[in-house]
């Protein structure tokens, strides 16, 4: 018989989850026996207590590729505002039924909205069985990080499929619970200390409710690492089915992925029909929710923090909302997984051939722009300035003035004179503006830049070719 256990590389002082989950199932249940109060207790049992995942030969990892990332490392929000257990028969944020209306009022089924940090803990659980049940997970090492004021860290290295299924329903159970503040900062600095620089494929997945003590440190420490690691953002805080989801793929959000040049990457290989499919859906839905929406008073996840934090330069990002059945999580992480295989599938990169026939490859910011079909402007080592596109580049005058500026990705670019999205370098090498030179470049965030193709004594500009090889 298996045992599952971590290894506790840093202990905090805290009750254990478990411990706190039989306390309020028992504050909660009523004692007189009816049939009103027994599926009362049976929805209060279902409400502090986390799902199971059961092993089927679908998650084993027989005949199945490794899991791509050599270290998951969940790092679980257990602040107070992600318990909020106590208010037994009232509506609150982590603690409330929710009852389906039939036109004459009269209840027809009751859905149980479980505390915040169990729906944390859950979503989780559904990503690492989606992962089971695409990989072998056997050699991944599991990282477990549970903060609040203060953090615990612990790894266990997965003997297989089997092993980590047992892992989480044995375990996750008995994670600390510090109900108290939401210092993400200090973990994530542990993280980037004992974790980010070493060569193997990171996974972080975090699940909060979003309410951290320091906005801009967070930040400002995911985006200085963002390219030594993927993403999966779980928002728990009871979000309704019109939470926003956002599919970063390769460091772009898909809703910003310039749909007039996407098919060129399918065409030149560098996006398959299926990922194309997925970021399209993902990036058109209309899902809205607000900031800080409330049902009955209560603040909601803030939403916008969290998908702050997907939508920047970097590894592959998902922002899912965790709620009631986790259809639409488990739908978006099997369209992430897909992506992430996609990626994972071809080794080429965009470059360009200079006249002596040397090849030079492209870093990897403009890397992941040309990826997501977006146009860059980049600085050479020789200082020129270049316009670069997923087909050809040209350069251009400096559009930053005297900012020392590497690359700015653009979404759009104006002339009087071409189209450049429609431009091919199949059918031109050069291009002689008519009169005009100007042209408008559009950042993501909307502020224009405007600049000047550069052009020889004749006013011929010359457009060279970029490749994916």
């Amino acid at each position: 018989m298996n045992t599952f256990n971590f290894t506790t590389i840093k202990a905090g002082i805290a009750k254990s989850l478990s411990d706190i989950l039989k306390t309020n199932i028992e504050n909660c249940i009523k004692q007189i026996d009816t049939e009103e109060n027994k599926q009362f207790n049976e929805n209060v049992r279902k409400m502090y207590s986390l799902c199971k995942i059961e092993f089927t030969e679908e998650l084993s990892g027989n005949n199945k590729a490794k899991c791509p990332y050599g270290e998951i490392l969940f790092v679980l929000d257990t602040s107070g505002s992600t318990g909020n257990f106590e208010g037994r028969g009232s509506y609150r944020r982590g603690d409330r039924f929710q009852t389906d209306l039939i036109e004459n009022d009269t209840p027809i089924t009751t859905v149980t909205t479980k505390p915040i940090i169990l729906a944390e803990i859950e979503g989780t659980m559904h990503i690492l069985e989606l992962l089971m049940s695409r990989f072998d997970m056997s050699g991944t090492k599991l990282i477990v990080i549970p903060f609040s004021s203060s953090f615990s860290v612990y790894e266990c290295v997965l003997e297989s499929n089997e092993y980590l299924c047992g892992l989480i329903n044995e375990k996750f159970n008995d994670l600390p619970y510090y109900c108290g503040g939401t210092d993400l900062v200090a973990p994530l600095k542990y993280m980037e200390e004992m974790y980010f620089d070493s060569n193997v494929k990171k996974l972080i997945l975090l699940a909060t409710d979003g309410q951290p003590s320091s906005k801009d440190e967070v930040y400002n420490i995911v985006k200085h690492n963002r390219e030594k690691f993927d993403l999966i953002v779980v928002g728990a805080g009871s979000i309704g089915s019109n939470a926003c989801n956002d599919l970063c793929f390769r460091g772009r959000n898909a809703s910003n992925i310039n749909p007039s040049t996407i098919k060129t990457l399918v065409n030149i290989g560098a996006l398959s029909i299926e990922t194309l499919n997925i970021i399209q859906d993902v990036g058109d839905r209309t899902r809205s929710i607000d900031v800080n929406s409330t049902i009955n008073s209560s603040h909601e996840c803030d939403i916008e923090y969290l998908k702050n934090l997907v939508n920047g330069d970097g590894g592959n990002a998902l922002y899912v909302g965790a709620y009631k059945d986790y259809e639409e999580l488990k739908k978006d992480v099997k369209s992430y997984l897909v992506v992430i295989s996609d990626n994972n599938k071809t080794n080429k990169k965009f470059c360009f051939e200079l006249d002596d026939n040397k090849v030079i490859e492209y870093d990897s910011i403009v890397q992941a722009a040309l990826l997501s079909g977006q146009f860059v402007v980049t600085t050479a080592p020789n200082k020129n300035n270049y316009l670069v596109t997923p087909q050809w580049q040209m350069a251009i005058e400096n559009p930053f003035g005297n900012n020392q500026i590497d690359n700015c990705v653009i979404v759009q670019v104006g002339s009087s004179f071409d189209d450049f999205t429609e431009l091919n370098y199949e059918t031109i090498c050069e291009i002689k503006p008519k009169s005009n030179n100007k042209i408008t470049l559009m950042k993501i965030n909307q502020e224009e830049l405007v600049s000047s193709i550069c052009v020889d004594s004749s006013g011929f500009a010359r457009v060279r070719k970029v490749s994916y090889v």
